[in-house]
């Protein structure tokens, strides 16, 4: 039986809080997921999705309500506390890649490992292997920018996953990609969630929620949950 992985109980983010321009992004969110499910945080723009994700990864604090990853309230901890369990437990892939285009792919993949005081010679071996998993071993030496929109996908789960991450975050990962690239990603991503990676995904793209792959999707709309659909 699947334990649980993360519970998130009665939280809310309010920014700008006190200030005339405050927003609510999000409203009484409670939610469990278990080890190893994939997860799909579904909803239109504003709906609140993309909050809740940096939340879940300890990129930003919830104004109210708590937060336990791995049995560990991280809500209130210290920043150098949430560093630490950023670094060993997550892998981040971002909307907009966060590539360094100025760099060459391996030098891309091997930045998450300099803070780890791993070797230099292990953190290229990692960082090559992980280029040669997801096809890109080829481009090792070519800088960021010379590549398509699908091979700046496959770096940014590359670069995601070379700190070996028990809970991966996708933040609308096809929203850049046209249908055969976000074929493949699909592809890529069923491929690490047999591996039993919790894979955490927020989306408004039905080619990813319509796919059959998750175990459960949370509707989201104006901060809340709205429904819950799965096995």
């Amino acid at each position: 039986m699947k334990g649980v992985l993360i519970e998130i109980e009665g939280v809310s983010k309010l920014y700008n809080q006190g200030m005339p321009d405050e927003v609510r992004a999000l409203t009484g969110i409670t939610m469990q997921i278990m080890k190893g499910e994939v997860v799909i945080l579904k909803g239109p723009s504003g709906s609140g999705k993309t909050t809740l994700l940096s939340l879940i990864g300890c990129m930003a604090r919830p104004t109210e309500g708590r937060i336990v990853v791995k049995g560990r309230a991280v809500s209130r901890l210290p920043e150098r506390f949430l560093t630490d369990i950023r670094r060993k437990t997550f892998g981040f892939v971002f909307q907009e890649f966060n590539l360094i285009m100025d760099i060459t792919l391996i030098e891309n993949v091997m930045l998450p490992l300099y803070p780890t005081g791993m070797r230099y010679s292990e953190i290229r071996l990692r960082a090559s292997s992980m280029l040669d998993r997801f096809g890109l071993s080829e481009k090792a030496d070519h800088l960021a920018r010379s590549l398509s929109g699908g091979q700046k996908q496959r770096l940014a789960i590359a670069r995601a996953m070379v700190n070996d991450p028990e809970i991966l975050l996708l933040d609308e990962p096809t929203a850049h990609l046209d249908a055969g690239c976000s074929e493949e990603l699909l592809n890529m991503l069923s491929s690490l969630r047999d591996d039993g990676r919790t894979i955490i995904i927020a989306t408004h793209d039905p080619l990813v929620y319509e796919r059959g792959f998750a175990d459960r999707i949370f509707e989201m709309r104006d901060g809340m949950i709205r429904g819950v659909s799965g096995r």
